[in-house]
């Protein structure tokens, strides 16, 4: 149980925002090609589903991009789906990076959570770490900025959430801390 749950930004998710949108639009552009003219050539029941799937998702994620609403809908799942359909028709190369980049899409997209507890301190890094009382120096929120000062000689910074900086008292936080602190040292 966490004594204090503090959300964090992630700074990289507008990156990945870009690059999924023209992954999916070149994940469309490729089912188009092979739909309208190499179509014949191909299993054409399994191009008409992955051609529809990609772009039924590209308008969904554009929607949410621009009406900047969050559905339950991840398009990494329409990515895992054309992965399996280009791999059944023997474009494996292709559902293989399509399908790593749904992976990697659900990793980078994951909610940033630092948990401050009596056993020290969890930190959302893959893998997720726990860093202990006794490694740390000191811990300090201050103006919405949570500084972790590790004994050796690493400093971790980030700026909270203005929803989570309105939950949190500065002083009995940080009472808390120094309190683990000074029990693991003392």
């Amino acid at each position: 149980m966490h004594n204090y749950r503090i959300h964090l930004s992630n700074p990289k998710a507008g990156t990945y925002r870009l690059i999924t949108l023209m992954i999916s639009i070149i994940n469309c552009t490729a089912f188009g090609f092979v739909f309208f003219v190499l179509g014949y050539r191909f299993q054409s029941k399994l191009i008409d589903l992955g051609f529809g799937i990609s772009i039924a998702a590209l308008l969904i994620y554009v929607y949410m991009m621009i009406s900047k609403k969050k559905l339950s809908l991840r398009i990494e799942i329409s990515f895992i789906i054309s992965a399996l359909i280009w791999m059944l028709t023997g474009q494996v190369l292709i559902g293989f990076f399509l399908a790593l980049f749904a992976l990697l899409g659900f990793f980078a997209n994951r909610e940033l959570i630092i948990g401050i507890s009596k056993e020290g301190i969890h930190y959302p890094s893959f893998p997720p770490k726990l860093i202990k009382w006794q490694d740390i120096s000191q811990t300090i929120l201050k103006d919405n900025i949570l500084s972790i000062d590790l004994k050796n000689n690493n400093l971790i910074q980030h700026r909270l959430l203005s929803a989570d900086a309105a939950k949190i008292d500065e002083k009995s936080f940080n009472l808390f801390c120094s309190q683990h602190i000074k029990v693991v040292s003392g």
